[in-house]
């Protein structure tokens, strides 16, 4: 693996691995888990070593006490050492699951969970309902940011999508611009730059 930073760690479950990073909380409430989107790992909700925190979701999860666990589907990124191209949505529900059990019980937590489900990862939360419901879990509620329902892609969106060699979907030239353009606008509204366009696309 390459490119782990500290705090970060590599979690199997339901046989994938997942890039994740925990943070304690008050053992009381809820344990939030994030789910990021399309071709983004978990970092997307936390950052990275050099930047400004306040500038990413976890802090403020964490700031008003909750337990943060923010996990990662495995992508075309050097963290991971392979590619999972058959990787499915019921797959994604389990792996987290899994994961998030794990910490409930190494960490003291109560089985309740809070998700947070960013963009793509709006499809996700009705297998990962179900496979917390097989393990006991209480998931009270998903909020969604500006999330993706469970539904058909509109046509539009894939015009210009290629895959890359490994089978997956090529995001060059595509997506990372797509992103691109709204975290220019997240800068120009806070007067400082959040993160520079080549962290953006070799951290995430």
């Amino acid at each position: 693996m390459r490119n782990i930073y500290e705090n970060e760690e590599i979690r199997i479950g339901n046989t994938f691995p997942s890039l994740v990073r925990f943070t304690k909380g008050e053992s009381s409430k809820p344990l939030v888990v994030f789910f990021p989107g399309w071709s983004h790992l978990g970092r997307i909700s936390y950052g990275f070593p050099e930047c400004d925190e306040k500038q990413f979701l976890a802090y403020w999860v964490s700031k008003k006490g909750y337990s943060f666990l923010a996990t990662s589907y495995p992508i075309d990124h050097p963290v991971y050492d392979k590619a999972y191209p058959s990787f499915t949505l019921s797959d994604w529900g389990d792996m987290v699951a899994q994961i998030a059990n794990t910490y409930i019980s190494e960490q003291g937590l109560k089985k309740d969970i809070i998700a947070i489900n960013w963009s793509a990862s709006g499809q996700v939360i009705r297998p990962f309902n179900v496979a917390c419901k097989n393990k006991g879990i209480n998931l009270k509620f998903t909020l969604g940011i500006e999330a993706t329902p469970g539904l058909q892609v509109p046509r539009d969106r894939t015009k210009g999508l290629r895959k890359t060699k490994k089978n997956l979907i090529s995001t060059k030239n595509f997506l990372y611009d797509l992103f691109w353009s709204e975290i220019e606008e997240q800068s120009s509204r806070n007067e400082q730059e959040i993160i520079t366009k080549k962290q953006f696309i070799n951290i995430f």
